[in-house]
């Protein structure tokens, strides 16, 4: 992370992560174990006092899982904006679209699987105590898969309390 000027910052990531399921694949192939390798790049600008920020993503991942069916590329981009709208009172909103590109060809449908999955978001958060926010929040997600059984789409609706230590 870097700031190379005031109200701009910069990131440059790098991971690594091991996976490991708990339920057993009914074969071989659909074993999603894995290990994935991923590089990030941000940008943020900030305003309102640094209370707001926009926030540009754009990641690059590989899994590497034990079944060869959920073996993939992603390109993965996302904006992100938060709003204050007064000292309590803050707006989220976010988008993000994320390519992935199967290889080899999936064993049970005998074609290479491609998805573009869209998922955008909206919140708003009260801090009602020093440290504690309520939060009302909508996402949607929409998967589009070259292969049926992978395609659909969430609504999900929450309300929650963020502590903060």
């Amino acid at each position: 992370t870097f700031m190379p000027w005031p109200g701009q910052m910069g990131q440059f990531a790098l991971r690594y992560q091991k996976k490991e399921l708990l339920k057993p694949p009914f074969t071989k192939n659909e074993d999603r174990d894995a290990q994935e390798y991923a590089a990030s790049m941000a940008w943020f600008t900030f305003f309102a006092g640094n209370k707001g920020f926009v926030n540009l993503k754009y990641e690059l991942n590989k899994e590497d899982a034990d079944g060869i069916n959920w073996n993939y590329v992603g390109n993965k981009g996302n904006l992100n904006i938060i709003m204050p709208l007064n000292d309590v009172l803050k707006f989220n909103v976010s988008g993000e679209a994320y390519y992935q590109r199967y290889d080899p060809a999936n064993t049970n449908f005998l074609k290479k699987r491609e998805d573009m999955t869209y998922t955008g978001s909206a919140m708003l958060s009260y801090e009602f105590y020093k440290n504690m926010e309520a939060r009302l929040q909508y996402v949607y997600t929409r998967a589009d898969s070259n292969i049926g059984i992978y395609d659909y789409s969430k609504n999900v609706s929450s309300v929650g309390v963020e502590v903060r230590y």
